[in-house]
């Protein structure tokens, strides 16, 4: 159904997948599977894998939004982002997005570069998909909605920032 993990993730056939659909059809499909990823999590019917996928993509996100915003408070006291993401790795904040800061700096210049159109980038068509699929569960979503309206901006910001101080 889904992967996730990333370009250098893809590259090297380590993605994580949340499968979804029956256990037959997925065994047919083990050779090609096995080659994406080692990692892989037969999850439920059909559609299973897409929704475990969103849910990892609305915590990933969160963890941007709420670093971006951390990291804008140790800057008024002087602490460097670097020294304070090792901080947090060895605390209870500690997140995959925070041991991989600058994840998307890459992915945005790549997605600049080919003129990709920012509703079509993870960080917003991601979080519109799962608003679709919470709405039509009749489920609330505000976290969701919130970071739609945030995350994309400063992800998009600070990789265009970082490209400037390393051209600099």
């Amino acid at each position: 159904d889904r992967v996730s993990g990333g370009p250098s993730a893809a590259h090297a056939g380590e993605l994580a997948l949340f499968l979804g659909g029956e256990d037959d059809h997925l065994d047919a499909a083990s050779e090609v599977l096995n080659a994406l990823g080692s990692r892989q999590f037969r999850l439920g019917p059909i559609g299973a894998g897409s929704a475990v996928k969103l849910v990892n993509q609305l915590t990933m996100f969160a963890a941007v939004d709420a670093l971006h915003e951390g990291l804008a408070l140790t800057g008024t006291f002087a602490v460097p982002a670097d020294a304070a993401l090792e901080a947090l790795a060895a605390a209870t904040g500690d997140t995959w997005v925070g041991r991989n800061w600058g994840f998307f700096d890459e992915i945005v210049a790549d997605y600049d570069q080919s003129g990709t159109a920012e509703d079509e980038r993870p960080w917003r068509k991601d979080l519109t998909e799962f608003i679709d699929a919470s709405r039509a569960a009749s489920l609330p979503s505000p976290l969701a909605e919130h970071l739609r309206g945030s995350v994309g901006a400063r992800i998009e910001e600070d990789a265009r920032a970082s490209r400037k101080g390393r051209a600099a």
